[in-house]
């Protein structure tokens, strides 16, 4: 989506050079602008593969060498820094590219701080400029890593006319959650919850969508807890702006988020937040303005705040109207590619 946003304007940059081993699903079935070129890293087939990995980032990193061989790359952007911004360090080594890291999360909190990661990781980051989708993350980084600065916090950014409130939907006493289903998301804390309120609150029903490995359990769970009738699943879908307006409460239970962009997304689209206060949450939600936060240790307190939430449709209403004008205000993507236009020309300027 950034790529898009830059190349949509010559007053950002001629040309964008894409690199992914698939096309990014976003770009599926849509026409590319016609200076974006999308290129599909050759993923190598060999015996020795199987056991070891394909090795993803060298052969990147190769072929950003051999694309700025051949049409000069001014910078490199990496995103997500496992293994990207490794790829990226290597890349800039051979063609001394200027490079700008965007770290997102789990590549810092969760794999960047394991041992078989980090010290090539703190070797990369500390010989390139780096960036982070929050300030909670940009100070985990920092400390981390030990590196020289905070990196710079530049918000992930949101298509407010996309993610927007779809009037021609009905609205419905729906919680709605959407995600990964993994673990640290905590969906099946959200249907153990969802069961201790139903029966005061028996017209509500619980909308989980999307897929991943926890996705079987929490069928079952909903299952044993005898709320099967209550809690729908939904795959994953591109219709996900009008899967948030018909519902009346976004729910976001996970144990980090080092942003919290379905949140983001569901704000646009005029919902209110019960999310968990961890992570770079409190920086997307206001709590008490946009939402209501509780701390992911403190079951009484996440019943509690939910049960609020779904008994009172004055607050709900009234946050909702909150939850679309701070996304409005804060995430909007115009400002934020400036974000990134400033960042880029002052990586090029220092070389």
């Amino acid at each position: 989506l950034l790529a898009g946003n830059l190349v949509t304007s010559e007053k950002y940059v001629d040309e964008v050079a894409l690199f992914s081993y698939d096309q990014p699903f976003i770009l599926k079935n849509k026409p590319l602008p016609s200076n974006l070129n999308l290129i599909k890293v050759t993923m190598e087939d060999y015996p020795l593969f199987r056991d070891t990995g394909r090795n993803f980032g060298i052969q990147l990193a190769s072929q950003l060498v051999k694309y700025h061989d051949f049409q000069k790359l001014d910078l490199i952007n990496t995103h997500y820094a496992v293994p990207h911004a490794i790829s990226g360090y290597l890349a800039k080594q051979m063609t001394n590219v200027p490079l700008v890291n965007t770290l997102h999360g789990s590549d810092i909190h969760s794999l960047g701080q394991h041992d078989n990661f980090k010290p090539i990781l703190k070797l990369a980051l500390s010989q390139s400029v780096n960036t982070t989708v929050s300030k909670f993350l940009g100070e985990l980084a920092y400390k981390t890593f030990d590196l020289r600065k905070v990196p710079t916090t530049i918000y992930n950014f949101i298509d407010t006319d996309h993610f927007s409130p779809k009037k021609d939907v009905e609205k419905r006493k729906h919680i709605v959650a959407a995600g990964n289903f993994r673990p640290i998301k905590q969906f099946p804390f959200l249907i153990k919850i969802f069961s201790e309120l139903h029966k005061d609150y028996p017209e509500w029903r619980l909308k989980m969508i999307g897929d991943g490995p926890d996705r079987p359990f929490c069928f079952k769970l909903a299952k044993d807890l005898d709320i099967l009738d209550k809690v729908i699943f939904v795959p994953p879908t591109e219709q996900i702006p009008y899967e948030f307006s018909s519902a009346e409460i976004l729910a976001a239970p996970s144990i980090m988020e080092s942003f919290g962009l379905t949140i983001a997304e569901g704000m646009a689209c005029g919902l209110p937040i019960w999310a968990s206060r961890v992570g770079g949450i409190p920086e997307v939600c206001t709590d008490g303005r946009s939402g209501l936060l509780f701390d992911p240790n403190n079951t009484e307190q996440a019943r509690e705040t939910l049960a609020k939430m779904m008994q009172d449709s004055n607050l709900r209403q009234k946050m909702a109207a909150n939850a679309r004008e701070e996304v409005v205000r804060k995430f909007r993507m115009e400002p934020i590619v400036k974000q990134y236009i400033e960042i880029y020309e002052c990586a090029i300027a220092q070389g």
